[in-house]
């Protein structure tokens, strides 16, 4: 089932996903905020009302739009699980699938990391007839539980390399922290 998912991921690239994401914390508190992602592969840019995320594949500048602030790094699993379509894609590297249930017209799949890490896991829930993603939950072991419900799901997008890059021009003053 995964590997239908994943191949359904693979042929929509590049793929812009609106979203809604519930974040619970582990003293019960949520928030909802919306955004939207364009993947390409290892390539993507996140854009939410508070910041924007871009990454060529490498490299991830995070801008913080309050306080007009850029961390540079180096991507890494951490701060690259939010590229759904790029960690399903790669999902039999660093995690087991199970199947919990079938309902009507929905899988719900486990993902279990291999290794540890901060993710406990991740659960998806995917179109039995289009193999889509609908909604994915992250449980991290902190605590904090975030559910992130696709409101749009549009495949094969038009995108070139600079929309994966921080526009700078676009933000002349924000500082680089280059870390």
């Amino acid at each position: 089932i995964i590997d239908k998912v994943s191949k359904k991921i693979t042929t929509d690239t590049p793929l812009l996903i609106n979203y809604t994401m519930t974040i619970q914390t582990k003293d019960k508190k949520s928030e909802t905020q919306k955004g939207s992602l364009l993947s390409n592969g290892s390539k993507f840019r996140l854009k939410t009302p508070a910041f924007e995320d871009y990454c060529d594949g490498t490299n991830i500048w995070h801008y913080v739009k309050e306080t007009s602030e850029v961390e540079l790094s180096v991507i890494d699993p951490i701060n690259n699980i939010f590229n759904f379509p790029n960690l399903i894609k790669t999902y039999s590297k660093d995690f087991r699938p199970k199947l919990i249930r079938e309902e009507e017209t929905n899988y719900v799949i486990d993902l279990i990391p291999k290794k540890s890490t901060n993710v406990s896991k991740i659960r998806i829930v995917s179109n039995k007839t289009n193999n889509r993603i609908k909604e994915m939950t992250i449980y991290v072991r902190e605590g904090n539980t975030y559910i992130i419900t696709f409101t749009s799901y549009k495949p094969n997008q038009t995108s070139q390399s600079k929309d994966y890059v921080f526009p700078q021009a676009t933000y002349p003053q924000a500082e680089i922290i280059d870390l």
